[in-house]
């Protein structure tokens, strides 16, 4: 009877240990108040409200998709890059910006910029692979060029310049054939002349084309007329090389003879022009198409780059690059990543940019953006485009300001483009450093 009574108190004992075994199981310990998300600010320079919607859509969604990340957006309309430079001073720099190809390695030398390399590598779904092959080793070569070796930017549009759009009417009245691929500098000399209208007191009335005299743009001229802006092993200026001087000589007799809209270096009136009817033909960015598809006014078409003594044209590249004071680097490439694939795509489709994402690039987003015709001319262009080279010793904006000071010497006061170039080349080789001490 003890060992039965033993037996039941130990089953009592055991029932009631596990009872409360129990009671501690269902028993919910303390919840943990949810992480907050990160916030990441993104700095973007704008020019037109429909990429600030284009740009709060993207965001939204990417918010949605990764919920432990939030955006807070800096939209800078005017100054960029003065108060990207402000922000890094006063040691608030934005986490994730777009930075213009051209800055990127003076943003790099500065040591402002983290290299995505690592990252990149690490990502099994995203490579070298996925971009215009030009595109992605123009960015990588950047940190050789400068003897900081890394990637400091994903690529995020390649745009060539330098395409031609023209009036189908204003041909067809001329009886010229209109442009097509091979178009040399020789035949749009020649349809400027012809399509040149003017009054019986000769007054110009239309212009045959206009030329947008850019950085980006005229280094297509340079480009085909067989020169460069900067020495083989980059670091000196050659603005005054003769090809380039050849260039802009042609461009300035073309004005001399009153059949090409006077060219203004300070400002871009080509796509203006045209849409006014001002013009027959203008060279324009692949930007210009959102503006284009909306003129009702003429009946226009577009052709390739003209070729000179090669085939080559002007670039107007950016790329999605890190702070390297970022204190989540892996979130800030997330979303640097998803800027350059879906959000290459959206800026397609909105007719923004031409994307370096190759499956972006050859979607049907680019024909919605821009129209059958103009993609299939872009796309043909973009293996053609190079950007405005990366120095080891020259800082771009200073090269940059040489230029634009020696093209308004030339068509703005009357400068011979040899004077010119040639003293904007020794300003700019005078502020050259060594590449050592870059």
């Amino acid at each position: 009877m003890g060992l039965r009574r033993l037996g039941l108190a130990g089953v009592l004992a055991g029932m009631a240990l596990t009872t409360g075994c129990l009671r501690m199981v269902g028993k919910q310990a303390p919840r943990r108040p949810p992480a907050r998300p990160a916030t990441l600010t993104f700095a973007y320079w704008s020019v037109e409200a429909r990429e600030v919607a284009v740009v709060e859509e993207l965001v939204a969604r990417f918010e949605t998709q990764h919920p432990d990340i939030r955006i807070r957006t800096q939209d800078v309309p005017a100054r960029y890059y003065e108060k990207l430079m402000a922000q890094f001073a006063a040691d608030q720099p934005p986490d994730v910006f777009i930075l213009n190809y051209g800055r990127l390695g003076d943003f790099a030398r500065r040591g402002l910029l983290a290299d995505l390399s690592p990252m990149l590598s690490a990502d099994a779904t995203l490579g070298a692979r996925d971009f215009v092959p030009t595109a992605f080793e123009a960015f990588r070569s950047v940190g050789d060029t400068i003897g900081r070796p890394g990637l400091y930017a994903l690529p995020r549009d390649w745009g060539p310049t330098g395409l031609l759009v023209y009036d189908k009417s204003a041909f067809e009245a001329a009886g010229i054939g209109l442009p097509g691929q091979g178009w040399t500098w020789d035949d749009f000399a020649g349809a400027c002349r012809k399509l040149t209208v003017r009054s019986p007191n000769g007054e110009v009335t239309r212009y045959g084309g206009s030329v947008n005299l850019y950085p980006y743009s005229l280094l297509g001229w340079f480009r085909q007329n067989g020169g460069e802006v900067v020495s083989p092993d980059g670091t000196l200026c050659t603005f005054d090389a003769p090809a380039c001087v050849g260039a802009v000589e042609f461009i300035a007799s073309l004005s001399a003879a009153g059949v090409i809209l006077p060219p203004d270096p300070t400002q871009d009136e080509s796509v203006d022009a045209f849409v006014q009817g001002r013009t027959a033909m203008a060279l324009v960015t692949p930007h210009a198409f959102g503006k284009l598809r909306e003129c009702t006014d003429v009946m226009w078409g577009v052709a390739p780059p003209l070729t000179g003594k090669r085939r080559g044209c002007g670039c107007i590249p950016s790329g999605v690059a890190i702070s390297a004071r970022c204190r989540e680097p892996r979130l800030a490439y997330t979303f640097a990543r998803s800027w350059v694939t879906e959000g290459a795509r959206a800026y397609a489709e909105s007719g923004l940019a031409v994307p370096a994402y190759l499956p972006a690039l050859n979607s049907a987003a680019l024909e919605r953006g821009m129209g059958a015709e103009p993609a299939r001319i872009v796309r043909a262009a973009t293996p053609l485009a190079q950007p405005y080279p990366v120095s080891a010793t020259l800082a771009y904006e200073d090269s940059l300001a040489a230029l634009r000071e020696a093209l308004e010497k030339v068509f703005l006061v009357g400068e011979s483009p040899e004077a010119a170039l040639k003293a904007a080349a020794a300003r700019a080789n005078k502020g050259a450093a060594t590449p050592a001490g870059t």
